[in-house]
């Protein structure tokens, strides 16, 4: 199963959730109404329901109920509360995983912190966000959860962010940490973190209603206390409402595990194929089955929360079956069948040498240790966790403490093998050890001072602008521009330039991608002064180039207030799409060598059945035509934008060569319609 296939099979899972919800509003709303008919033939015709208990037939007091006002009262009153509050959640959490993280007392970590377990923690997402083309998400940690867990939120990668809990950043070392960060990666991949906040959402109606009550219960008893009676007689209804809400949030758990716990086990896998081996994952899970406070969250919304976070949020009493993940044990086993096994074996030699060396007479006070997790110093499996933590600590002299192999170091201004193109595309949505490797030597080739100006908001937009200029036709005339906005400081334009020269050749999407992360925090006037200039760089010269348009689209993309965040599926065929897609594949092969241009365009249109064969005039192309064509193609259903994706990247290898340049439009293309493209594309 491939991206697109994930994608659309998350779709129909929504569809499945609206049913779920359906029937357990129906269940709730049924529940309710016995609820009522029982306190309602008490309060009104008790000896008519002595007799229907004596004849065991409740048909007539039943009858009697529905034709009473209040049957329709409280039909109405449940499904308006239920409603109400999976409304106003919806509303509230579309607005980006940012405000999921908020909602659960997340902190955001600024792209320029120094402190030492988040500087370690957003450089394991920023590598891996380079090396499977998401954007990088924005990196939220609840400082007063000492449980480990993690979780991924937002509707789309455009508007993704990971939280993670205090006990994760000090608990894991770094292979440990690649290996959730992975995890969560493979849920904003798959489309399982869009469903999780539609389920958040939704569902958050059918566990208000038990809520309520228990907080009706609570206020009821503290106002007993009070000499005047306070508001006790709360309680009584409080209790009512609590034992039925009850059915609504057990309802919730049921649909919870029904569309969770298998996508628990592809995270798993998924997140090997991000970290190149078995044992961090594997490891990280077992140091939350092991670890003291687990993984359970002590924040009010861990009921809402238990289904998106890497492990469980609640400590259930119920049976399993109501559990959102698999049991860690299982998880693990099928990561390692044989890794539980050492781990016992290395935690009872760990015991015993406790207990010699408490023992023996003591050297120091700080010979012995009580830790029970595993050690790096006799399990092979982790004995890469204190080179990775030394690397971190080597921020000031390399800040990713990236140490490369001369053989895999890639040049980046050579052309590589022509991709196959199923094989591209199947490529898409995964990160392997070659991206990986890609994304370490990609970032080993930045400058220091270029990577920490793109973690600096004002810093960033100047240095991205730079790089635009840099890649007008005419860069000089486009530099000056922004020396004639006098937005910026000649001094530091003058101090970056030469830094941002020498990446001319590379890729620029990846320090787009470094850049957009601190740039969410700009204030909306910031961001729309940073498009406007942007647009001025590219037409400063009266011309568009494919690095131009695709960078400026980006950019708009991710800072304009009212691009798209969550696309809708808009088209489920092509028929409407013919001139977008004939504009583009026409803008597209002017760029290929001369002699391949018209039968590449050629090619690319006869696949869509666009009659339409003559290559269109480039000149006659408008940037707003452009813009339209691609933004068009992202409402496309995902099965379908997988074939444009397919003609695009054929038709840019249709000389036989795919330049790293090429690729780069090809992953910031993939960035506008939320299809990350990988670094090693097809490699």
């Amino acid at each position: 199963m491939d991206f697109f296939e994930h994608q659309a099979k998350a779709n129909r899972s929504s569809k499945y959730l609206i049913v779920g919800y359906t029937l357990a509003l129906i269940v709730l709303t049924i529940g309710f109404n016995l609820g009522g008919l029982l306190v309602w033939a008490i309060a009104t015709e008790p000896a008519e329901l002595a007799k229907a208990s004596e004849s065991h037939s409740y048909s007539t007091i039943l009858h009697h109920w529905l034709d009473t006002r209040y049957s329709w009262q409280v039909t109405v009153s449940v499904v308006l509360f239920v409603g109400m509050v999976s409304l106003a959640n919806w509303l509230t959490l579309r607005q980006g995983g940012s405000k999921v993280a908020e909602m659960m007392g997340g902190r955001r970590i600024p792209a320029n912190t120094m402190n030492r377990d988040e500087r370690r923690l957003l450089n394991v997402v920023e590598e891996m966000a380079l090396a499977s083309g998401l954007p990088v998400p924005e990196v939220f940690i609840m400082d007063r959860e000492h449980a480990i867990n993690a979780f991924a939120a937002g509707y789309s990668p455009n508007e993704a962010a990971i939280c993670v809990t205090r006990g994760l950043t000090i608990s894991l070392n770094r292979d440990e940490l690649q290996g959730v960060i992975g995890h969560e990666f493979s849920h904003i991949l798959n489309g399982d973190m869009r469903l999780n906040v539609k389920m958040m959402s939704i569902l958050s109606g059918l566990v208000a209603m038990g809520q309520l009550g228990r907080w009706l219960v609570d206020l009821g008893l503290r106002g007993g206390h009070d000499a005047r009676g306070g508001i006790v007689f709360l309680a009584l209804p409080g209790v009512l409402i609590w034992i039925l809400g009850s059915l609504g949030v057990l309802c919730s758990r049921i649909i919870k595990a029904a569309l969770s716990r298998q996508r628990e086990f592809m995270a798993d896998a998924s997140a090997v194929q991000f970290t190149r081996q078995t044992q961090g994952i594997a490891s990280a899970l077992y140091k939350i089955h092991t670890h003291h406070h687990q993984s359970i969250l002590t924040t009010r919304h861990a009921e809402n929360l238990s289904h998106m976070c890497i492990a469980k949020t609640l400590s259930l009493r119920f049976s399993t079956w109501l559990d959102t993940h698999p049991p860690i044990e299982e998880r693990i086993t099928r990561l390692d069948a044989q890794f539980l096994t050492k781990a016992k074996i290395q935690r009872a030699q760990e015991r015993q040498q406790t207990l010699q060396t408490s023992d023996a007479p003591a050297e120091s006070s700080g010979s012995t240790s009580s830790s029970v997790t595993l050690s790096t110093a006799t399990s092979p499996a982790l004995s890469e966790v204190t080179s990775g933590l030394a690397a971190d600590t080597r921020a000031s002299a390399d800040l990713y403490g990236i140490e490369l192999q001369q053989e895999e170091m890639i040049e980046f201004t050579s052309p590589f093998q022509q991709a196959n193109v199923d094989q591209a595309i199947a490529s898409i949505g995964l990160s392997d050890q070659q991206s990986i490797t890609a994304a370490r030597s990609c970032l080993s080739s930045i400058p220091n001072e270029l990577i920490t100006g793109l973690h600096q908001p004002d810093y960033a937009s100047l240095l991205l602008l730079l790089i635009l200029a840099q890649n007008n036709s005419r860069p000089e005339s486009a530099t000056a521009l922004l020396i004639e906005q006098e937005s910026y400081p000649q001094s530091l334009i003058d101090h970056y330039l030469p830094m941002v020269h020498e990446m001319k050749e590379r890729p620029v999407y990846p320090l787009l991608q470094l850049g957009l992360a601190s740039l969410k925090s700009l204030s909306a006037e910031d961001k729309k002064a940073l498009l406007v200039t942007a647009k001025k760089v590219i037409m400063s010269d009266k011309q568009i180039l494919p690095q131009e348009l695709f960078f400026y689209l980006v950019l708009f993309r991710h800072l304009n207030p009212k691009a798209s965040r969550n696309p809708r599926v808009e088209f489920s065929s092509f028929s409407h799409l013919k001139p977008e897609l004939s504009t583009l594949f026409g803008f597209l092969s002017q760029f290929t060598e001369e002699a391949h241009q018209l039968a590449a365009y050629q090619h690319a249109v006869q696949q869509f059945q666009i009659k339409e064969t003559s290559l269109p005039n480039i000149k006659t192309i408008s940037h707003q035509a452009l813009a339209n064509a691609i933004f068009r193609v992202e409402h496309l259903a995902p099965l379908l934008k997988r074939s444009v994706l397919m003609a695009v990247t054929d038709l840019m290898q249709h000389d036989d060569t795919m330049t790293h340049q090429e690729l780069d439009w090809l992953r910031m293309l993939g960035d506008c319609w939320d299809c990350p493209i990988p670094m090693a594309l097809g490699k």
